[in-house]
């Protein structure tokens, strides 16, 4: 399967899904390729259209209680407008009035829309996300195209058990992080580590030959399957990948992993398909 794009969120299987379909963008948004856009939100005005789904706030995102609705795949921009800071092409919603007076060329949307009103508005063409979509996120460090950091082990352990190295993008959760051991005689090994700490990393199950000082690893708050808390991009203006330096300690939506690759640096992954939890869309109607 080939690797995520920098700077989006892809699909890398959709099962039984509807083909594409394209969707309004609530008034005032700014929507990129490569995004989640979020269900429309009980809110004053977003029950016009889509918006990037927001950073998760609580425990799968109680706060909000947003519902993830579909992965950004184009737009009806008839001029493309890209972005340096996001390595992807973007379209702007004008406020609630803009299509009246509207003078920007959109073009090309599909489906049920009448071509004088997709003319007029900006609309973005979405795959859907299910509980059963998998989906594949860059992991980056904080930003676009910012590889993981790699660290390396200044004190090593004869035991397999653990090491201490230079300062990972941010502390560990038990039991929800990753280490991949990236050079030295365990090249290759992944462990689940079960410490709390940025540079002492430990892990139950021991690596098949000792760990040396001078080998190279990449830690990550992400288990290698099954359940795992996440944060997606660092603000709610962009969430196309994975953020490797947030904690899931308190704020996070919950996926499960099917497969997190960490072998090649500037192209880590992970394949995911959200929890159920965050599609039940009569709780989590948001009234605020």
């Amino acid at each position: 399967m080939s690797r995520s794009a920098i700077g989006g969120i892809t699909i890398v299987d959709r099962g039984n899904a509807p083909p594409p379909q394209w969707v309004p963008v609530a008034p005032a948004q700014v929507i990129y390729n490569g995004c989640i856009v979020g269900g429309m939100r009980i809110d004053a005005g977003y029950s016009e259209g889509v918006e990037i789904l927001r950073e998760a706030d609580g425990i799968a995102d109680v706060t909000n209680l947003d519902t993830p609705y579909g992965v950004v795949i184009g737009n009806n921009n008839y001029t493309e407008e890209y972005s340096s800071t996001y390595k992807s092409e973007y379209i702007t919603a004008a406020a609630a009035a803009g299509p009246h007076t509207n003078t920007t060329d959109f073009r090309n949307v599909e489906g049920p829309w009448s071509k004088g009103d997709s003319g007029s508005r900006a609309f973005v063409k979405i795959e859907r996300i299910f509980p059963h979509t998998v989906l594949r996120a860059p992991l980056f460090n904080d930003a676009v195209g910012t590889a993981p950091t790699l660290i390396t082990v200044t004190t090593g352990n004869s035991d397999g058990l653990g090491c201490t190295t230079g300062s990972t993008d941010v502390a560990g959760v038990a039991d929800l992080g990753t280490i991949y051991y990236r050079s030295g005689a365990n090249a290759g090994v992944y462990r689940v580590t079960d410490d709390s700490s940025a540079t002492v990393h430990t892990h139950d199950v021991a690596t098949p030959y000792d760990i040396a000082v001078g080998d190279t690893a990449v830690k990550v708050p992400l288990r290698p399957f099954g359940m795992c808390f996440c944060r997606f991009g660092t603000d709610d203006a962009y969430n196309g990948y994975i953020n490797v330096a947030a904690t899931a300690a308190t704020n996070y939506a919950v996926i499960w992993v099917m497969r997190l690759d960490l072998s090649e640096a500037g192209n880590e992954y992970v394949d995911f398909t959200f929890d159920g939890v965050m599609f039940n869309s009569i709780v989590r109607q948001n009234t605020t």
